[in-house]
């Protein structure tokens, strides 16, 4: 289940595209280790990614990915 405030991330990100843990936290309110935290965690269950390397380091909606089983049957059908 999602908490609140990776609900409200999940939302900013969506809106925005792409965002840096600056502008989430300026945006919550709350600390960086709480926001890192959330993001450690939205990134681990695949739906957020990022991108860049510090101190660039951008944050959005992971592209979802077409399970195996689906590509196998696009393949058998041609």
């Amino acid at each position: 289940m999602r908490t609140d405030t990776s609900q409200r991330i999940v939302n900013y990100v969506a809106d925005k595209g792409q965002v840096t843990a600056k502008e989430l936290v300026d945006y919550l309110e709350i600390s960086p280790q709480a926001v890192f935290k959330q993001l450690k965690s939205l990134i681990e269950k695949k739906q957020l990614s990022k991108s860049g390397r510090p101190p660039k380091v951008y944050y959005h909606i992971a592209k979802q990915q077409i399970p195996a089983e689906k590509i196998k049957m696009k393949k058998l059908v041609r």
